[in-house]
């Protein structure tokens, strides 16, 4: 059955529950649209830094080039080979100078790149986890996405090879299979969507309140080091 079907359907028993249920499932679609957006800006910006690095490595390998140096020959100690090949042209101590000025530079340069690639890549990475937990959470009734998610984020991983995403458990689930287990194991954080405000904890006009101690407690595990697996703990076993 299509959730349009299951609105029609229950349009004819309860109009209020029927568009309490689409507003709410709206209100997870835009949230999910925005987290997207904001992945495909940092996408486009970490594509930007990577074209940035890779301009600075092939000017130092020209640079290297000039010098003498082979750089896959030399690997193992490049430090030690280019200081032999300014050593080399110690006949022109004016060359020797600035190309010990342009080695300062390029190595400035490839510092600041492989730190905004690493910084970036970081930043790409969790959005990626950000969307998908967002989408599984959505998925599953998740009674407020936003705030679970900051909970839950530190458990992720995304695989260097693939860029495939699981959890960090001892049976590195997949994020849909980690979410439908988690919110069975913790009720009071799945959405009431049959009778708005009949008690879901986050729910709207009626249930738990927002000044709560129950929703008072969570947004406090989700509030400053959000990723930490510590909170994570705390919060199954609070509702344990």
């Amino acid at each position: 059955m299509t959730f349009e079907q299951i609105v029609a359907l229950l349009e004819k028993t309860d109009v209020a529950a029927a568009k309490a249920l689409r507003d709410f499932v709206a209100a997870k679609d835009g949230e999910i649209s925005k987290v997207k957006g904001d992945f495909k800006t940092l996408k486009t910006k970490a594509k930007d830094d990577a074209d940035k690095a890779m301009a600075a490595s092939e000017k130092a390998e020209k640079v290297l080039e000039a010098l003498g140096v082979d750089v896959d020959a030399d690997a193992a100690d490049l430090d030690e080979a280019i200081s032999k090949a300014l050593k080399d042209k110690s006949a022109d101590p004016a060359l020797q100078k600035q190309i010990a000025k342009l080695k300062g530079k390029i190595s400035e340069q490839e510092t600041t790149y492989k730190t905004q690639l690493a910084d970036e890549r970081g930043k790409r990475f969790d959005g990626m986890k950000r969307t998908t937990l967002m989408e599984a959470l959505a998925k599953n009734n998740a009674d407020d996405p936003s705030l679970i998610v900051d909970m839950l984020l530190g458990k992720m991983v995304v695989s260097e090879e693939d860029e495939s995403i699981t959890f960090n458990d001892d049976k590195n689930s997949k994020v849909d299979d980690f979410v439908k287990d988690f919110l069975m194991a913790h009720p009071k954080l799945v959405a009431n969507t049959q009778n708005p405000g009949a008690g879901s904890l986050l729910g709207n006009k009626g249930g738990v309140g927002d000044d709560s101690p129950d929703v008072a407690f969570v947004k406090s595990l989700a509030k400053g080091n959000e990723q930490s697996e510590g909170n994570a703990k705390a919060l199954a076993g609070y509702f344990e």
